[in-house]
C-alpha cells in the first residue's frame, strides 16, 4: 500500500479530470442520458487512468527496492557499485521504466544486478515472464501468431480502448516466435487418477502436416506424420445445468498423447508409460485400440498386451462406413451394405456386395471396389469387436480433427520440422486442461534457453553409489643402501 499512497499525482491528471467528469453524470439526477459512445469513452479513460496507475506504482517500488539495497549493510563487502543505467520491459499493463543500480562481484568480478534477478530478467529481456506464459496459452488455442501478437498487444495497451493507435502496439510475428521459443517443450508427468476401470479405450490415428524448407524438385510434397491418441475410460452423458441429461455424451477422462515421427521415439511404449502413472494397468482387465486398421495401430496389440490383461483391435463405424461408400455411390447398395455390415451378416453382405459389383462397367471402379471390399474382409473381425464388444463408438475423426487438423493444417507448409514438437507439445498441454501459464512460468525457472524443460518428479537414486571408504595405509621401503623409509597414503 506504500507504493500506492505514494502515486497520488496521477489523480491529478487530465486523463483523471475527463474520468472524474463522466463519473460525475452518473450522480446528476437531471443529467443528459450517456450514449453508447459516451460509455465507451468513460471506460476507455478508466482503463488508461488504471494502467497509468499500475506502471507508475511499480517503477516507484523497484526503484525503491534498489535503493534499499544498495544502502544495505551486507552489500558493500560483497559487491562494487559498477553504474546506475536505466531499463525499459514491457509488462502485462504496458512499458515501464525505471532505473537500476549494476554492480560487480568483488571475489569473482562478474556483473550483478539486483533488480534484474529480483524480477527474474535475463540480460536482453524486452517483454517479462508473464508476456511469455500468455503467448503459449494464446498460440496454443490459435494457429497464428500474427493473431497471438494481436490478441497480445491489445492486451498489454489496455483491456478496452477506443483509441485508434491501439493496432500499433500489436506484437510482430517474429516477436511472437522468440516468445515462444524462449522455453522448449514441456516434458510433464501425468495426473494420478484416484480409481482404476476395468477397461481401457484408446482411440489411435494419424495426421499428416506439411513442411516447409524441405521441397525439392524430386520430393515437392515432403509431409511429417503425428500420432495421436486418445485414451477414456468410456462415456458419458452431459447434463444440464439443473442436472437434466441431454442426448450428448462425453469421453470419460480423457488423456491425449501425441508424438512426431521424426522424433523416433516408440509411440506404445511411451504410452504406456504415461498410462502406468494415471492408473494401476495391474487393474486393467480389458483394452481396447479403435482406429482405422492402420499397421501401427495394429502393432499396438503386442506393444500394449500385459499378463491378465486383454488388448482388441477394433475398427470404427466410420472407415467401415467410408469403405462402403467408396465401393458403390448407389444409395439403396450402401443403406444394404451397411445395415449388413453392422449386423454382422457376412454372407448376406458379401452377396449383396457380388450384385453391386455387377452394374459398374469402368475397370476402375472395380479396382476401387475390390480393394475396399478386401479393406472390409481384412477388418471383419475388428468389426465385430466394434459392435459386439465396444458398442459406444469411436470419434476419432472428430478428435484428430479438433486437436490437429484445425490448427495445423489450416495454414499450408506453416512448420519446420525442428518447431513442429514444441507446438504440438502446448497444443496437448492445453488439451489435457493443464494450466500453461503457471506451466510456462514453471518451466522457465527450470530450463536454459531454448530447451526443454522436464518438470516431471526426479527421483535419488544416490543410494545406490559406491560408498567412498577413506583410509590411511603406510608401506615400508627399503632403499639401496639399506635405509628403511616410510610412505603414508
Amino acid at each position: 500500500m506504500n507504493s500506492l499512497s505514494q502515486n497520488t499525482s496521477l489523480l491529478n491528471t487530465d486523463l483523471s479530470h475527463d474520468l472524474a467528469f463522466f463519473l460525475s453524470l452518473l450522480d446528476a439526477p437531471f443529467a443528459p442520458f450517456m450514449s453508447s459512445l459516451d460509455y465507451a469513452s468513460m471506460m476507455t479513460n478508466a482503463s488508461s487512468w488504471f494502467y497509468s496507475f499500475l506502471r507508475k506504482a511499480f517503477v516507484s517500488a523497484i526503484e525503491k527496492a534498489d535503493l534499499l539495497f544498495r544502502t544495505s549493510p551486507g552489500r558493500i563487502q560483497r559487491f562494487y557499485v559498477k553504474q546506475t543505467r536505466s531499463r525499459s520491459i514491457i509488462t502485462i499493463f504496458g512499458e515501464i521504466t525505471f532505473k537500476r543500480t549494476e554492480y560487480q562481484r568483488r571475489d569473482t568480478k562478474e556483473p550483478y544486478c539486483y533488480i534484474d534477478r529480483k524480477l527474474s530478467l535475463l540480460p536482453r529481456q524486452r517483454y517479462d515472464c508473464c508476456i511469455e506464459a500468455k503467448a503459449k496459452e494464446i498460440y496454443a488455442d490459435h494457429n497464428s501468431m500474427i493473431k497471438t501478437g494481436r490478441i497480445l498487444g491489445e492486451q498489454i495497451y489496455g483491456f478496452f480502448s477506443l483509441d485508434p493507435d491501439r493496432k500499433y502496439h500489436h506484437l510482430s510475428r517474429q516477436t511472437v516466435y522468440n516468445l515462444l521459443h524462449r522455453c522448449g517443450r514441456i516434458r510433464l508427468r501425468p495426473t494420478p487418477m484416484p480409481h482404476t476401470p476395468d477397461t481401457l479405450y484408446i482411440m489411435a490415428d494419424e495426421k499428416w502436416i506439411p513442411l516447409q524448407g524441405e521441397c525439392t524438385e524430386g520430393t515437392p510434397h515432403v509431409r511429417e506424420m503425428v500420432k495421436v491418441a486418445v485414451c477414456f475410460e468410456g462415456r458419458e452423458r452431459i447434463l444440464k445445468k439443473d442436472g437434466t441429461p441431454t442426448d450428448r455424451f462425453r469421453l470419460k477422462n480423457k488423456y491425449i498423447y501425441s508424438s512426431c515421427s521424426s522424433e523416433k521415439n516408440n509411440f506404445w511404449e511411451n504410452l504406456q508409460d504415461h498410462l502406468a502413472v494415471r492408473y494401476d494397468l495391474n487393474k486393467v482387465k480389458k483394452i481396447y485400440i479403435m482406429g482405422d486398421g492402420a499397421g501401427w495401430i495394429r502393432r499396438g496389440i503386442s506393444e500394449m498386451r500385459m499378463p491378465g490383461t486383454t488388448v482388441k483391435a477394433a475398427l470404427d463405424r466410420f472407415h467401415a462406413s467410408q469403405a462402403i461408400h467408396r465401393m458403390t455411390s448407389d444409395k439403396v447398395f450402401q443403406e444394404v451394405l451397411i445395415r449388413y455390415l453392422f449386423e454382422l451378416k457376412r454372407e448376406e453382405f458379401d452377396t449383396v456386395a457380388e450384385i453391386a459389383r455387377s452394374y459398374l462397367k469402368e475397370e476402375n471402379d472395380r479396382k476401387r471396389f475390390d480393394e475396399n471390399l478386401d479393406y472390409i474382409h481384412r477388418h471383419w473381425h475388428e468389426v465385430k469387436v466394434m459392435v459386439k464388444e465396444v458398442k459406444i463408438g469411436c470419434a476419432m475423426e472428430q478428435a484428430i480433427s479438433h486437436i490437429i487438423a484445425s490448427h495445423f493444417t489450416s495454414v499450408p507448409k506453416a512448420y519446420s520440422r525442428k518447431n513442429l514438437p514444441l507446438y504440438l507439445n502446448s497444443r496437448i498441454h492445453s488439451q489435457n486442461g493443464e494450466d500453461l501459464i503457471r506451466l510456462a512460468l514453471t518451466a522457465r525457472d527450470v530450463s536454459h534457453e531454448g530447451k526443454d524443460a522436464d518438470l516431471r518428479e526426479s527421483y535419488d537414486f544416490s543410494f545406490f553409489d559406491d560408498q567412498v571408504r577413506k583410509e590411511t595405509f603406510t608401506v615400508h621401503l627399503r632403499n639401496r643402501s639399506n635405509k628403511k623409509e616410510t610412505y603414508p597414503f
